[in-house]
């Protein structure tokens, strides 16, 4: 199982923002856009570009959300079989079939109406149950000179309405899935538009510092300190030559850090035609490393496991885990199929549970409902220190926690449904603290032990060790493909390295 640790570079929003601000911002806006002197009609201007945006991706969301609207739920109610007149119909062929050139037709149909129509609505049931219908089902006093026929239409109208019922069981379901689609992308288009409305907290001072400071390093150009919607300060650097300020960046970090009052990472550089810039972002507390490790099933070539974990532009880390069902290449093959398709959505900064959502409806429209591959997505925010679980069909995921004797506690997320069921995806966060292990692994490392009582009673920090003792733990012969991950979170400042490349 491969699993690779690639920065991940800007979200899908922020590329459509930054595309249509830099095509609408007039020319004599543009330069000014990072002035941080006392008139800040441009961070005006800005947001009034930013608002609009906004504006046309909520329409699109509410577009979207009257799409799925036009796939109503109440379609199933028009199923073959239901209702007054679907229960009633299945006897509608025998009747124009056998009745209407019945000589007793006038008998039954116009003197003895009543009771006809009692014996058919009594026989439903028991016609119903069975699936075909039989003279013994009308009664005693049902008294119809051609049963055996009128039996047959029945029948063979049954037979027809099943076919119609599991066609329309099937349109029903593409639609359910279509809908969610369209709900999933109002939902995402929503929240580019919180996103992109949101004006950032400029700190104008802490700005006017700064070029100050790129100033003394012989520099000049536009600064902008701001606090994002996460409330994590963010410092922008742009001019026409970097070259000064880049040759020194542990020394410009350390101090830029000293005027921000807070510690910062090491700068992003990009570089343009006219303007290169320098992005520094604040230092986040925590951090994680990761170990896994990987079984495949006896007599198999490869696992039938995927998994992949890296982190994105803020310091989140994203670990995803598939596991194919069956074992061998075809499993493998699934799996790696939605852990790229997944990953693809996180990367483009699509959020975990939409990403998840949009996977699983090309799963069950692919597989008919087969459930290809599970999915297991964890997210871990190390300035907030929440964590998020996303699960489609995926085995549980165990946070040990270390207590005050120096012990072990477990704690466990169970937020998945069953594979290959409508709104089986499902999310569960928690809050870290300093020195929890996340464990997750694939169903086949959770059989034959007690994977609990392992977890807390391997007396290891190191996420390495502790997937291989786990491994080592379980019983020999693998009946299945398994997996284990696992990733502990601390407190930065501690030594600690952070893993890269395959594992």
């Amino acid at each position: 199982m491969a699993f690779r640790d690639v920065m991940y570079f800007s979200g899908a929003a922020e590329i459509l923002a930054g595309c249509l601000i830099a095509c609408m911002v007039p020319e004599r806006f543009k330069k000014a856009l990072f002035d941080t002197g006392e008139d800040n009609g441009s961070e005006r201007c800005l947001q009034q570009i930013r608002n609009r945006i906004a504006a046309k991706l909520a329409g699109m969301s509410e577009a979207y959300e009257a799409m799925a609207d036009t796939y109503s739920e109440d379609r199933r109610e028009n199923s073959a079989c239901t209702g007054e007149k679907g229960r009633f119909g299945i006897f509608e062929k025998a009747c124009a079939d056998v009745c209407a050139f019945c000589e007793m037709k006038n008998h039954c149909w116009c003197e003895n109406a009543g009771a006809m129509r009692s014996a058919l609505e009594n026989s439903l049931e028991s016609i119903m149950a069975r699936g075909r219908a039989s003279a013994s089902d009308f009664g005693e006093g049902f008294d119809c000179a051609r049963i055996e026929d009128f039996c047959d239409g029945i029948t063979e109208t049954l037979k027809e309405k099943r076919r119609e019922m599991i066609s329309n069981g099937t349109r029903y379901d593409e639609d359910m899935r279509v809908r969610r689609q369209y709900r999933t992308i109002s939902e995402i288009l929503d929240g580019s538009a919180e996103e992109i409305g949101e004006e950032p907290q400029y700190e104008r001072g802490t700005g006017m510092a700064v070029k100050r400071l790129i100033a003394s390093y012989g520099a000049e150009g536009d600064v902008l300190v701001y606090r994002d919607a996460r409330g994590v300060l963010r410092v922008e650097i742009c001019a026409e030559d970097i070259t000064a300020l880049s040759a020194r960046p542990e020394e410009l970090t350390e101090e830029i850090s000293e005027a921000a009052g807070c510690l910062l990472e090491l700068p992003v550089q990009t570089v343009g035609k006219e303007y290169s810039c320098l992005s520094f972002k604040e230092r986040a507390r925590f951090d994680c490393s990761v170990g896994a490790t990987a079984e495949k099933r006896n007599g198999e070539s490869v696992s039938g496991d995927c998994g992949t974990y890296f982190k994105n532009e803020d310091g989140s880390m994203f670990i995803i885990l598939c596991d194919g069902m069956g074992s061998g290449e075809m499993a493998h093959e699934h799996a790696k199929s939605v852990m790229k398709l997944c990953e693809s959505f996180l990367r483009a900064g699509v959020p975990p549970l939409n990403s998840a959502e949009i996977v699983s409806s090309s799963l069950e429209q692919h597989d008919r409902g087969a459930g290809a591959a599970t999915l297991d997505i964890t997210v871990i925010d190390p300035y907030s220190s929440v964590l998020t679980s996303v699960k489609y069909g995926a085995a549980p995921t165990y946070i040990r926690h270390r207590t005050a004797d120096g012990r072990y506690s477990l704690s466990k997320i169970c937020a998945g449904g069953g594979g290959g069921e409508l709104y089986a995806v499902a999310e569960a966060s928690t809050e870290l603290k300093d020195g929890d292990m996340v464990i997750m692994v694939s169903d086949g490392a959770e059989t034959g032990v007690s994977l609990e009582k392992a977890i807390v009673g391997v007396m290891t920090d190191d996420p390495i060790d502790l997937c291989d003792i786990l491994m080592r733990m379980l019983p020999g012969g693998a009946a299945d493909d398994r997996t284990v991950i696992a990733v502990n979170y601390f407190a930065r400042g501690r030594s600690s390295v952070y893993e890269k490349g395959k594992i």
